[in-house]
């Protein structure tokens, strides 16, 4: 699995992108408001935080259309970057905390890092399991809040830094005679089920 540094490094020249891409993303919820009120008012946070996510993930694929390296991915059915060869970038609202995502097969594997046969093949390029990480994003009013990238691994340590909102920087720092045990993302023979539902969990949770 990629690390904090080098994720740090691959990621750099696509932050305006990701910041701005989620800006204008919760300005078109914010004109939607105020232009068009009585389509707004029945809408729940839900729906809000759904709409920002599918704005969100629209705006970043044009803003990164040109950025060497860095191509859309959404052959596991939700909208993802591929950052290099090394990286599997998805959006996700973490107002929660850690993301959240309905339990298919599929998510429990990207839990633990793993990746099928089929899935690498979805990806179209990409010869080795990635590594994926989260751009998170929470939403204070009508606005965006705080982005973070994260990575996030069942039974290891996760780490995430902030990019917008914020200058945490959350890192797991080894005690004296441990050693990081944190495998690389891996190939399983399991067959995955559907992917990532694209309502509540993919915007709202």
């Amino acid at each position: 699995m990629i690390e904090l540094v080098d994720a740090q490094h691959a990621i750099k020249p696509i932050e305006p992108a990701l910041t701005e891409g989620l800006k204008k993303a919760a300005k078109s919820w914010e004109t939607l408001l105020n232009d068009h009120s009585a389509l707004a008012l029945p809408l729940n946070p839900t729906t809000r935080a759904n709409f920002i996510h599918d704005h969100a993930c629209s705006e970043v694929a044009q803003l990164t259309a040109d950025v060497a390296g860095i191509q859309v991915a959404d052959g596991l059915q939700f909208f993802a970057l591929r950052v290099g060869d090394d990286i599997l970038l998805r959006m996700k609202y973490v107002g929660f905390g850690a993301p959240r995502n309905y339990a298919t097969e599929q998510q429990k594997l990207l839990a633990r890092q793993s990746f099928t046969q089929e899935m690498i093949v979805a990806l179209d390029g990409i010869t080795a399991p990635p590594t994926l990480l989260t751009c998170g994003y929470t939403i204070d009013g009508d606005e965006i809040g705080r982005v973070e990238i994260r990575r996030d691994c069942k039974s290891h340590v996760s780490w995430s830094y902030d990019i917008y909102g914020g200058s945490a920087v959350i890192a797991p720092q080894a005690l004296p005679g441990m050693d990081d045990t944190a495998r690389p993302a891996k190939i399983t023979r399991k067959i995955a089920a559907e992917g990532e539902d694209a309502a509540s969990a993919n915007g709202a949770s």
